[in-house]
């Protein structure tokens, strides 16, 4: 029988797009949404702002890059990591101004409302600032209140210089000397936030108070307080040898002649970096095959599913393939991951996820996972469904989750979650293995789903084994973002995982 979902042919060809920063290789996290990645245009040389597709006029230099990448981001949708990766990889700078441009980057978006809050006294009319000129106000902020080795001076005449050179933000350029300068001469002030907790915790740590409401809600204020505290910086990198290309004594020796401050994961083959690996898409290593990015928390979603000799499993949202690699290999090159995504762009990132790690079992299809394939109904042995979610679980690696973040993506999520986990639960072979998993700390994405789910699917029962340790509760295991472990702590991303098992007895003829 024809097992193969009628999807449309993609090429093989295809470059991964990495995070040169990032822990994890993940999904984009928000909606199910192919992201934009438009790289390679630049703020526009007419006022308004709007992408002209054209090189910036002025010489190539590290803020000048930022203020493009930053563009990308807030004004195009593009991820930061995705923008990033690509004007750093047409850019000719040095080193260091490539760090500069990351530092700028995430710390600009990691701190959004912080620095218009700070900045917007200064302003005449805050809300009426045009986007690059709101753009060069938070660079330039960022370095006054956060980058010590900057000179504040530096900061603003490099800032003001750019809005001399951007017609779109030429306008502005008297507006942000100001606004900069007096934010240099105030910055020892005590500041005043708002009477409301709540309100001025939203603004100290750049979370949407909505959010910050339901993780009180679900975890205490403390822990919630504790959670939108949390930043990127020092949480290092996890990372696990492709036993295809090398062994644990060969990489480990590796490791130390590259000089990486590292300690055993805690997933067998893993390990937690926590200085010395930073341009991971650069490194010959990666390149080669011979480790793969993954955070501590993914692998152990990928883990649940149990993956072994022979199996055939699918991954329903796979790109760009961290999961579904973990799995080719404890399968050791048999049986088979049928990994789906409904992008071609990212069907191809998991391609080249393969390609680069050897793993020959791997094959990417291109379909929408939440259309029910009737030709797979009780075929799988197991399928992961780590469905689209808002990511809170892993914004403090990627802060332009919280900036692009609304209420209203809740309840389309819930659609696309639903719709997924019902198709899925279907291919499951009676007595196999269904795994849900998101990078989500909100109840709503996680154990409300799944309470929903089994509610309705009387054929599943929640596994309540440990997985590494961890206890899962009534409807699943919710991690939450922390350090983990005793002399040599490592990193865990917020996330959740409900192992289920499909009856023995259960049978399907349709969905």
């Amino acid at each position: 029988m024809n097992k193969e979902p009628r999807a449309r042919t993609v090429g093989r060809d295809a470059v991964m797009n990495k995070d040169p920063r990032a822990r994890t290789v993940g999904r984009d996290a928000v909606m199910n949404k192919e992201p934009r990645a438009r790289a390679g245009g630049s703020v526009s040389d007419k006022p308004g702002g709007r992408s002209s597709g054209r090189p910036p006029r002025p010489k190539a230099n590290a803020r000048a890059v930022a203020f493009n990448i930053l563009h990308d981001v807030t004004q195009l949708g593009s991820y930061a990591s995705l923008a990033l990766d690509g004007r750093l990889r047409v850019s000719s700078l040095i080193p260091e101004d490539r760090a500069l441009v990351t530092r700028l980057i995430y710390g600009a978006i990691e701190e959004w409302a912080l620095l218009d809050y700070r900045v917007d006294k200064y302003l005449t009319e805050p809300d009426h600032v045009a986007p690059a000129a709101r753009d060069l106000l938070r660079l330039g902020a960022y370095q006054i209140l956060f980058l010590d080795r900057v000179p504040d001076s530096a900061a603003v005449n490099e800032t003001v210089a750019l809005a001399q050179q951007f017609p779109a933000a030429l306008p502005y350029a008297g507006m942000i000397n100001h606004a900069l300068r007096r934010l240099s001469e105030d910055k020892g002030a005590p500041v005043v936030w708002p009477s409301d907790p709540l309100v001025a915790l939203s603004i100290q740590t750049s979370w949407p108070e909505w959010a910050l409401r339901k993780l009180s809600n679900a975890y205490g204020p403390g822990e919630m307080e504790r959670v939108a505290k949390l930043r990127a910086e020092g949480t290092g990198v996890t990372v696990r040898f492709n036993p295809l290309a090398t062994d644990a004594d060969t990489f480990e020796r590796r490791m130390d002649e590259r000089g990486w401050e590292w300690s055993e994961g805690l997933i067998p083959g893993s390990y937690y970096i926590a200085k010395g690996l930073d341009d991971i898409s650069g490194n010959p290593d990666y390149r080669a095959g011979r480790f793969s990015v993954e955070g501590t928390a993914s692998m152990l979603a990928a883990e649940a599913v149990g993956a072994g000799r022979g199996m055939r499993i699918l991954d329903a949202c796979a790109a760009p393939g961290g999961k579904t690699a973990f799995m080719s290999e404890r399968m050791s090159q048999s049986g088979r991951v049928y990994a789906l995504d409904k992008y071609p762009r990212r069907v191809e990132m998991i391609r080249a996820q393969a390609a680069r790690l050897l793993l020959d079992n791997i094959k990417p299809i291109e379909c929408d996972a939440s259309s029910v394939n009737r030709e797979w109904i009780d075929w799988f042995d197991a399928a992961l469904v780590d469905a689209p979610c808002t990511g809170l679980g892993v914004a403090i690696d990627k802060p332009d989750i919280r900036y692009r973040l609304s209420r209203d993506a809740l309840d389309s999520l819930a659609v696309v979650q639903r719709g997924i986990l019902d198709a899925c639960a279907s291919y499951v072979k009676p007595g196999g293995t269904l795994v849900y998993s998101t990078c989500s700390i909100l109840p709503e994405e996680n154990a409300r789903r799944i309470e929903s789910f089994l509610s309705t699917h009387g054929d599943y029962t929640l596994d309540r084994s440990p997985m590494r340790g961890f206890v899962p509760g009534e409807f699943g295991l919710q991690l939450l973002p922390r350090f983990i472990g005793g002399e040599k702590p490592i990193w865990l991303e917020g996330f959740f995982i409900a192992k289920m098992i499909r009856s023995a007895g259960a049978r399907r003829s349709h969905a």
